[in-house]
C-alpha cells in the first residue's frame, strides 16, 4: 500500500474583465504583507506571467497565487508530518474527515497571509467565518470532491 507523500489543492477565483487590470496590485500587496511575517515569499513578473510564491517547495506548506484565464489561482502543496498523519484517514475511509482536515490547512494558511481589502480574497472572507464554526466537528466538508468516483471509473 502507498503512503501519501503531497496533497495539491486549489481554488480557481474567476475574474471579470474589470477586476484583471489590478491583480499585479493585489499580488504585490500581499507579496508585502507576507513579507512582513517570518515567511519566505516572492513576486516574480514578466510579460507573460505573474506569480507570487510563499515559502519553499521543500517545506511543509508552500502556496503560489497566479492569474490564469479569467481566473485567479490559489493553489497549496502540503507535505511532510501533516500528510503522513492524513494517511490513515485515507486507509480507515474517513473521506470527510480528510477533507475536513485538507481544508481546515488551506482555509487557515491563506486566511493568516491575504490582505482581506482587495476583492480577489472574497471567496476566503466568505468561508473564515462559517469554517471557524464548524472546523472541530468535521460535520460538513467545504468542497467537493470527485475522488471515489475517477478511483471506480464513473462520473
Amino acid at each position: 500500500m502507498g503512503i501519501l507523500s503531497r496533497f495539491d489543492l486549489n481554488y480557481l477565483r474567476p475574474l471579470q474583465s474589470d477586476e484583471v487590470h489590478s491583480v499585479t496590485q493585489f499580488l504585490r500587496t500581499s507579496h508585502e504583507e507576507i513579507r512582513r511575517k517570518p515567511i519566505n515569499a516572492k513576486f516574480e513578473s514578466s510579460l507573460n506571467q505573474q506569480i507570487l510564491k510563499i515559502a519553499s517547495r521543500r517545506s511543509s506548506r508552500c502556496a503560489r497565487i497566479y492569474p490564469t484565464d479569467n481566473s485567479l489561482k490559489f493553489e497549496i502543496e502540503l507535505r511532510n508530518n501533516f500528510i503522513k498523519n492524513c494517511n490513515s484517514l485515507l486507509v480507515e475511509d474517513c473521506f470527510e474527515e480528510l477533507e475536513s482536515k485538507l481544508v481546515e490547512q488551506y482555509i487557515s494558511y491563506f486566511g493568516k497571509l491575504l490582505p482581506f481589502q482587495y476583492l480577489y480574497t472574497d471567496w476566503l472572507a466568505e468561508k473564515l467565518r462559517p469554517f471557524r464554526v464548524t472546523l472541530k466537528t468535521y460535520s460538513k466538508p467545504t468542497f467537493c470532491s470527485d475522488y471515489r468516483h475517477i478511483e471506480s471509473g464513473t462520473n
